[in-house]
């Protein structure tokens, strides 16, 4: 994630898990808002609204894994609560 990329807040009916390994990114997880360094694991359980930010001058790199097939996944199983669905 380039400075200032960001992900929408959207839901999802299933877990969802991060791992930053690279930088910092900032999450929104409902009312609470985390900044997750190099080496963190984020989990969001399912119907938590979330978005995510790099606010840092650097860049950061983030794995993500949920149990949905990709092929899918932003358009069946993410409900986006701002913005707009993410283009394959």
């Amino acid at each position: 994630m380039d400075q200032g990329a960001s992900i929408p807040l959207h839901t999802h009916p299933i877990e969802e898990g991060f791992v930053v390994t690279e930088g910092a990114v900032t999450f929104q997880l409902g009312e609470e808002t985390i900044t997750a360094t190099a080496g963190s694991v984020v989990r969001i359980p399912p119907g938590v609204p979330h978005a995510l930010r790099n606010q840092a001058i650097d860049s950061a790199r983030v794995l993500s894994a949920a149990a949905w097939n990709r092929a899918d996944f932003f358009r069946e199983a993410t409900k986006y609560l701002e913005g707009v669905p993410r283009k394959e």
